[in-house]
């Protein structure tokens, strides 16, 4: 299944199926569930699908605000748009992961999400975690407990260890 955290009904990923493992002393009483993203090999192509969509949103969102500065002033560098964006408004639009933009035809374009007008998704590389959350997180774990005054909550995150 392309759906995150999805437990296939069918016997040829019944080994993908979610399933007890073991038991671990919990923080709180109620229930307690641990994520360990270094097991999950079906999800990643679904878990980095929705990571990259909200990145090339979010590389959208900030080109857009650049394009009227573009136009007006016939602009041909991304960087003089964004100097001229901070000094208007306050704060300066910014590419994905530091990796600039270009400007094609009037528009700012991502080299790895293309433009609003040729949008591009980028393909997920077997075996790839460098991504999204699954970048920075070793394990996580949340616990909960329901208690007369309403739910208590625990989240505990380890981040993965740098080579």
């Amino acid at each position: 299944s392309n759906i995150p955290w999805h437990d296939s009904p069918d016997r040829e990923h019944a080994e993908a199926e979610g399933r007890i493992v073991g038991f671990e002393r919990s923080p709180l009483a109620g229930v307690t569930m641990r994520i360990d993203p270094s097991v999950g090999e079906q999800q990643l192509a679904g878990l980095f699908t929705a990571a990259a969509d909200q990145e090339r949103r979010a590389t959208f969102r900030s080109a857009a605000h650049l394009i009227p500065l573009i136009a007006a002033l016939g602009l041909d560098r991304t960087d003089v748009a964004q100097e001229q964006h901070a000094a208007l408004f306050g704060f300066t639009p910014r590419a994905p992961r530091g990796e600039g933009w270009t400007i094609e035809e009037g528009t700012p374009t991502s080299r790895e999400f293309g433009s609003l007008t040729r949008a591009r998704q980028p393909a997920h590389r077997r075996g790839d975690r460098d991504f999204g959350v699954l970048r920075h997180l070793d394990t996580l774990t949340v616990s909960l407990q329901l208690e007369g005054t309403g739910l208590r909550t625990s989240f505990r995150a380890r981040l993965r260890k740098e080579p």
